[in-house]
């Protein structure tokens, strides 16, 4: 499933510079040569569908359930490396390890290749269950999930008021077209506005 149109991560990378810089996270603190690393979350900031605000819960139950045992997401290994986190107050995580974590900063960053270290919403998914939030996730990002259809495509709608900006498209449709040359028709005839073309 194409993800990012949805999902927010707490830090993203200046497009200008490549330097890290704010999302969910307003600021960040590394401390202890890099053995501690204090997010400062954004206030405000709403997960869709009424699932309530961003807090430093959610970023607890987000690191937690990528490092648990079983984990098919790719930064498991990374996160089972946190020695403990507290939360300091409702918008105040602090992440402690063992030994120095000077790029951990890049692991909950979104850019071209972004991390999955998606923050998730804890009351939408214990409250619901995991099945239930797999089909039907909530998120932060500028655009809403509407369906997915297996093999055939994913629809998201634009979040109004979005707390970056409200996105200057209404829906997204990622549509699954196998084959380049039907592709490059759909584009050509206008049913589609982006295709992906792959090299050789």
């Amino acid at each position: 499933m194409v993800l990012k149109p949805m999902f927010e991560n707490l830090l993203t990378r200046d497009p200008k510079t490549g330097e890290l810089a704010p999302m969910l996270a307003e600021r960040w603190q590394v401390l202890d040569g890099g053995r501690t690393w204090r997010f400062h979350l954004r206030k405000g900031v709403q997960f869709h569908r009424g699932a309530g605000e961003v807090t430093a819960e959610d970023v607890k139950f987000t690191f937690t359930a990528i490092a648990k045992e079983g984990s098919a997401n790719s930064l498991a290994p990374e996160f089972r490396l946190i020695k403990s986190m507290e939360i300091e107050d409702r918008h105040t995580i602090t992440v402690r390890f063992d030994k120095p974590s000077v790029v951990f900063g890049n692991k909950v960053t979104q850019g071209l290749f972004a991390s999955v270290a998606f923050i998730q919403s804890k009351r939408h998914i214990e409250g619901v269950g995991e099945e239930a939030a797999e089909r039907q996730p909530v998120a932060t990002g500028p655009f809403k999930f509407v369906e997915h259809v297996r093999g055939d495509r994913i629809v998201y709608e634009a979040v109004e008021n979005h707390w970056r900006a409200t996105p200057h498209w209404k829906r997204l449709v990622f549509l699954k077209v196998p084959e380049p040359a039907t592709r490059m028709a759909m584009l050509r005839a206008g049913t589609v506005d982006v295709i992906e073309i792959g090299g050789e």
